[in-house]
């Protein structure tokens, strides 16, 4: 096989093997604008799929000569390819070189394609967005309802239908790695038995564990966490407890206070067995407690360093279309005070997870150290 046959060859693989108004794949696409955008923040072009990505706009332009062939804008919504284009054409003119000819041929092609499809689409290709919003809605937000007046009491999405399966032990069918944009879409999914952090409890033990908020560390052997977290007896795990040694499901929030909790969204991380569990009572008066746990997670899976991955471009594009959804709706509902403090909610939690990892890591790096927060002195007059 010639080098341009392999080439096609590999081009033809991103096509859709249904028949469609838009015979491309749109997962297949959009994994390559991810690529290509990963490495245009790295200030170079992908080597690899660097004649693939080529050839690719070579077609959408020859798709563009006939109404019957030129992408629909679902397509380019969906692949994110006007926001790749838009990283092509900055990226290559502020960090990269564009001496060498196929970095010039795909300078090029992507500027004619981006010309060509803001003049067809007009208005419409500056208003993209709205399109993969619409596609939120009805896919990631399908079956959740949005509750303004609870963002603080983190009862901020309903649940009208959820999957009766999370009672039952094991992943249930989930892949280690499964991402849910909040707690009440992976309820709807079955995964856990409720939208908040409480545990998920079977007939006979707990089969899943939602940590959501809270602090965690690595534990003392390789595999293992050590989690604590403190709140009212409400709050606290207790049914871990009658747990009986089997697997449990763990889930991390984005809020947890761990450098293996997700940036963003829920992450299912696979099987875990509880090996210690002890909680304490430190402030009577407010019915306030600690708990620790320590989980071991279960062999046999995918190693943890293969599921927290940096996320990709255009995962990180959906949450932010995500905020901006919740943000229009409480901002409509609840007024631009409420809409202020919620963005300052989100700051604070996103600076306090990222202090915290930092001091972890400070720590760590000198065991024989402590780090001790400085008191303020007050000047005498």
């Amino acid at each position: 096989m010639t080098r341009s046959t392999s080439i096609a060859a590999s081009v033809e693989s991103y096509r859709s093997t249904q028949s469609t108004d838009d015979d491309w794949n749109i997962e297949t696409l959009r994994e390559l604008t991810d690529v290509v955008r990963e490495a245009l923040q790295l200030g170079s072009l992908p080597s690899a799929p660097l004649e693939i990505l080529s050839e690719i706009l070579k077609a959408l332009l020859f798709d563009e000569q006939s109404k019957s062939t030129a992408v629909g804008l679902d397509l380019i919504a969906m692949t994110y390819f006007d926001k790749t284009l838009d990283a092509i054409l900055s990226q290559t003119t502020k960090n990269i070189a564009i001496s060498e000819a196929s970095i010039q041929e795909i300078f090029s092609r992507a500027t004619s394609l981006q010309h060509k499809w803001q003049q067809r689409f007009k208005e419409e290709y500056f208003s993209i967005d709205y399109i993969r919003i619409k596609d939120i809605r009805e896919g990631a937000l399908r079956d959740v309802t949005l509750n303004v007046e609870d963002w603080k009491n983190d009862k901020i999405w309903l649940v009208a239908r959820n999957e009766p399966v999370s009672h039952h032990q094991g992943d249930v069918g989930f892949e280690v790695g499964s991402w849910w944009l909040n707690i009440a879409c992976a309820f709807r999914d079955g995964i856990v038995g409720g939208t908040d952090e409480k545990a998920t409890k079977g007939p006979y033990n707990v089969t899943a564990l939602p940590l959501l908020t809270g602090e965690e560390v690595e534990g003392p052997t390789l595999n293992m966490y050590e989690y604590t977290k403190r709140g009212t007896s409400k709050e606290m795990p207790f049914s871990i407890l009658g747990n009986r040694g089997g697997p449990i499901r763990i889930l991390r929030g984005h809020a947890l206070k761990s450098k293996f909790a997700p940036k963003i969204g829920v992450r299912y991380d696979g099987l875990h067995v509880v090996k210690q569990y002890g909680h304490k009572l430190v402030d009577q008066n407010n019915n306030i407690y600690q708990c620790r746990l320590v989980l071991e997670r279960a062999t046999g899976q995918k190693p943890i360093n293969d599921i927290i991955l940096p996320l990709t471009p255009s995962q990180m594009d959906d949450w932010a279309l995500y905020i901006r959804i919740v943000g229009e709706q409480i901002r409509a509902g609840q007024g631009d005070v409420a809409y202020s403090e919620w963005r300052e909610f989100l700051d604070a939690q996103r600076m306090a997870k990222e202090e915290y990892i930092q001091k972890k890591a400070l720590e760590a790096s000198f065991p024989r150290y402590k780090l001790i927060t400085r008191k303020r002195i007050m000047s005498q007059d």
